[in-house]
């Protein structure tokens, strides 16, 4: 589900944008992978049939044959959502909310976008390996994929302990087990 998809559904101050992107994205699969993380089994696991051995040996080529190199770039500069003039009004109306006691937290952020030709794949390979760690990609059609990257781990989750940890950066801190800290850190 695209991050716009919330403004249709629930009151918001503004209206969802609409753009080049489809706002939901599902897939039907008839050939998966699953993978027991604590053993490190993996299993191929569809039906058998004509159509479905196709995909399997596609998914089987995937994971475990070396992948061909793919190649892309950027065509132009990236384009930003908001001008740089915009952007800042923004932070200082954000600061002055903070002032105000309105919020004591916003995530300002902004969409870039770029013409990109050849594979997609290239442009996750390449976030991959650069940073920040976690990227991801995911073709949508025809010449259409999102990238995405991200310097934040929002959570991660160990099967043999059952845990989940977090690691947020968007300006939170931890508790203190003492109230008279907490009152000094809030």
């Amino acid at each position: 589900l695209g991050y716009d998809e919330g403004w249709r559904y629930a009151p918001r101050p503004r209206e969802a944008r609409s753009g080049e992107l489809p706002g939901a994205h599902f897939g039907l699969y008839d050939v998966i992978y699953a993978r027991d993380e604590h053993s490190g089994a993996g299993w191929l696991v569809g039906p058998d049939s004509a159509e479905a051995n196709e995909r399997w040996q596609q998914l089987e080529d995937l994971l475990f044959h070396p992948p061909k190199p793919v190649h892309g770039q950027a065509e132009g500069d990236l384009g930003f959502s908001i001008s740089k003039e915009d952007f800042c009004r923004q932070v200082q109306r954000i600061l002055q909310l903070i002032r105000d006691g309105e919020v004591y937290q916003v995530i300002l952020s902004h969409r870039l976008a770029v013409n990109y030709s050849g594979d997609w794949r290239a442009a996750v390979a390449r976030l991959c390996s650069d940073a920040p760690p976690f990227s991801a990609g995911l073709g949508i059609g025809p010449g259409r994929a999102v990238v995405s990257a991200s310097p934040e781990c929002f959570w991660d989750y160990d099967a043999p302990s059952r845990r989940v940890r977090t690691y947020p950066i968007k300006g939170t801190r931890k508790q203190s087990q003492d109230a008279a800290e907490n009152e000094r850190l809030r």
